[in-house]
Order: C-alpha cells, then structure tokens, then sequence
C-alpha cells in the first residue's frame, strides 16, 4: 500500500497518509486527474506549538527549484537464507500477478520511479533565509544562509494540507529537520534537509510585516492564553514581531548574543 512506501518521509512531514486515489477532470497533463492523498496531519493550533514541536524557523523565500524526485520510501527488502539443506540453485519463475507488472518511468524532470508505484512526489527548494526566528539544536542557521527545503510536489499529486511554496513569494516557515537516515528513499540530496511542519500547518505568508497562517488550524498566538484568537472561517494574522515575542517566551528565540 501506498501508506508504507511514504511513511518514512510523511512522518517527518508530520502527515500519516491514508490513502491515494484520482479525482476525476483536475490537474495531471493531458486533462488527466491528479493522483489526490489524504493525509492526517498532527495539528497545531497556536503560534506556541508550532514553536515549541518545531526544529527551527524562519522568515524567507524561495530562490530556486533544486529538483523532483519520487521518494520510494526506502524499505530494505529483507535477506532470506534457504533452508538448510536445499542446494538448488533453479531460479522461479517470475510471479504473473498484476502486483509485479512493470513500473512507469517518471515524469520528464523527476528522479525515481513513476507515479503508479508506491511513492510520494516531493520538490525540493533552495530557500534563502532573511530572519531566524527560532533556532533549536540542529546546525546554526544565520541571516543569508540558503536551506534545502523539501514540499510535497503540488504539480503531480494533490494532497490535504499541502501547498506550493513559490519562488519569490515571502514566508514564515516553521520546519522540521530530516536526516540522512530518516530519509532514506531521497537520493538527490546529499545532506539533511527541512520540511515544513504538518504541511501547510507550518506555513505562513508574509505581507509587510504581517504573517498569516496559511491553514485554518491555526488559531491563536498562545494555546494557553488563547489569544489573540482569530474569527471563526478565517485566517489568524499576527505582527512578525509577535512571532519571535512567542519564540523568546518559549526560550527558543536563540538570539545572537
């Protein structure tokens, strides 16, 4: 199932992935549907939690598209020894199911296999930071640095939660690190990496010095406090500043000092 392939990277998207199917007429080349994933994300509904479950955040944008690439999940298929005593090395047959029918390349400028297999189309982002907001214990991050960035490739699947982060366009994003090890279906990119937290979750476009929540989940600055609390059917806005009193309260403003 497609839910095991991806759990290794939607877990540190912060999603549990239910399920994949096609809806009928929207995006795909060639009017083809979009594959759709529905996902489960952890949410966090205040400036707070974000702040406390994130690995670091910042103020920025995007400067480049890196590349795609299908993330296969990266399970290792088990070694099985033959049973003692059985010396033949007659090879089997090759299974006729439908479950071992041939995999579709992928897309032209995608690495990986096709989006009829088990996998989870990401893109990946050269992202320049402009303010560190939070920082945690990973590698220190400065004003200039550039991150790699990793989102779920809006322009091959459709999935909950999940949005485009377009070059250009200023963002607050609130991330969480991927290592090596806990990526191992990515092979375009050689060293850790960021996704946002719970997806659109973690996400906020700026304006001036506004930031607001791209996903309604978000409700207030402060979960305990509950305020200021936004109106229901819209989107919680707060001052930039607002966001980094929250992270100096919580002790992880990391300040340079």
């Amino acid at each position: 199932m497609r839910e095991q392939a991806v759990r290794g990277l939607a877990l540190g998207l912060g999603a549990f992935l239910l399920a994949a199917c096609s809806i009928p007429g929207e995006g795909g080349t060639g009017g083809e549907a979009k594959p759709h994933i529905e996902a489960d994300y952890p949410a966090y509904m205040s400036v707070e939690s974000l702040t406390t479950t994130s690995d670091i955040a910042v103020r920025g944008h995007v400067v480049a598209t890196m590349h795609k690439e299908v993330d296969e999940g990266g399970d290792i298929e088990p070694t099985i020894d033959p049973p003692e005593g059985d010396e033949s090395d007659e090879t089997p047959a090759p299974d006729p199911s439908p479950s071992h029918t041939e995999s579709k390349p992928a897309p032209p400028g995608v690495s990986g296999k096709g989006p009829d297999d088990d996998g989870l189309p990401m893109v990946f982002l050269r992202y320049e930071v402009d303010d560190v907001i939070t920082e945690g214990s990973g590698p220190e991050v400065s004003v200039g640095d550039q991150l790699v960035v990793g989102n779920i490739d809006t322009s091959a699947v459709e999935m909950d939660g999940a949005s485009e982060l377009v070059e250009g366009k200023s963002t607050v994003l609130y991330l969480e690190r991927i290592t090596d090890a806990e990526s191992p279906g990515i092979t375009g990119v050689s060293k850790d990496f960021y996704v946002p937290l719970s997806g659109d979750n973690g996400i906020f476009d700026v304006s001036g010095s506004r930031a607001t929540a791209r996903s309604e989940v978000v409700a207030s600055l402060s979960g305990a406090k509950g305020f200021p609390a936004k109106k229901s059917g819209t989107h919680f806005t707060a001052d930039v500043d607002q966001l980094k009193q929250v992270a100096q309260e919580s002790g992880k403003d990391r300040l340079r000092r």
